[in-house]
């Protein structure tokens, strides 16, 4: 009689030795199933990096998104406001705004402003002829542009000087863009950019 129950209790033990070994089988898959779950959802997507630096004017009127490629930094003061510069690429963009004089065109004042900005400057070379440009969303504007010679630690070095005039309900604008003359081919696209993506701020 022994013997029976011994076999018995043998034979139980297995059982539950068997199903333990299942059991802990069972939650070796569960767990590692779970792990990748919640790998999955807590993984966070790549995070793209925004190629473009957004810049404001001082009186939130202005807002322009640039390549970071440029290098600009902004380090405005008065009496401008904005301006960019990048010491890396010797480039400078400045914008001023000033009020406006009823009895005179926008031509005229940019017209008269060339003629008083081009006798500041020695050794100007490639003085422009004054040309309408499109700014704002095909607003009309007045560009001109000219060479002059900057003198730094002793050197002389031709820089290109161009600046557009542009008008809104209540002011005039003036934009500014100072580079090495040597560098005009990278930086036209630069001030191709600039005039296209200046936009009023919402």
């Amino acid at each position: 009689m022994s013997s029976i129950i011994d076999y018995f209790k043998d034979l139980t033990l297995k059982k539950i030795i068997i199903l333990i070994f299942i059991g802990l089988f069972i939650l070796v898959i569960l767990i590692d199933i779970t792990s990748k779950v919640v790998g999955s959802v807590k993984k966070e997507p790549d995070m793209k990096v925004n190629p473009y630096d957004i810049f404001v004017s001082s009186d939130s009127q202005f807002e322009i998104s640039l390549s970071k490629d440029y290098k600009l930094k902004d380090i405005t003061s008065q009496p401008y406001i904005l301006k960019l510069k990048s010491d890396e690429n010797k480039v400078t963009i400045l914008l001023s705004g000033h009020d406006k004089i009823d009895s005179s065109t926008l031509r005229q004042i940019a017209d008269g402003d060339k003629k008083m900005y081009t006798n500041k400057f020695n050794s100007m070379s490639n003085i422009s002829d004054l040309y309408e440009t499109n700014i704002l969303d095909n607003k009309q504007g007045y560009t001109y542009s000219f060479n002059y010679v900057k003198n730094k630690n002793g050197t002389d070095e031709t820089y290109y000087f161009q600046t557009i005039w542009f008008e809104t309900d209540s002011k005039y604008y003036i934009i500014d863009i100072d580079f090495p003359q040597e560098s005009l081919e990278t930086n036209s696209k630069l001030i191709n950019d600039f005039l296209k993506g200046l936009k009023i701020s919402t």
